[in-house]
């Protein structure tokens, strides 16, 4: 019986990628009404070719911000499947995706 279980399974390999992934963390201060959601198909849309994940690990706030403001920090990873990314391929995308917060969000990086 396990046989057939087994046998009835789809099984697809996928070819690991051969090239080393760059991350990347952006802290960002917003206005709480802001959703991360939002905030992350910002970064997907913006973030190009490259970018693989984006995770939110940080939420932060204190006294000397605005009540209404908290920072969140993104950890973004970076993957090229054809070559080593250098720095400047990945600064391109992260400058796209903080004027874009800033414009749709007033987000200021932190």
């Amino acid at each position: 019986e396990i046989i057939s279980i087994i046998e009835s399974q789809k099984f697809t390999f996928v070819e690991p990628n051969l090239y080393p992934s760059i991350n990347r963390d952006i802290a960002i201060q917003v206005e709480k009404k802001f959703t991360s959601e939002k905030i992350e198909r910002i970064i997907k849309s913006k973030g190009g070719e490259f970018l693989k994940k984006v995770y939110l690990f940080d939420v932060y706030s204190d006294s000397g911000m605005n009540e209404n403001e908290h920072s969140l920090a993104y950890s973004l990873t970076f993957q090229s499947p054809k070559k080593t990314l250098q720095d400047s391929d990945v600064d391109s995308s992260i400058q796209r995706i903080c004027n874009q917060l800033e414009k749709d969000f007033n987000a200021v990086q932190r």
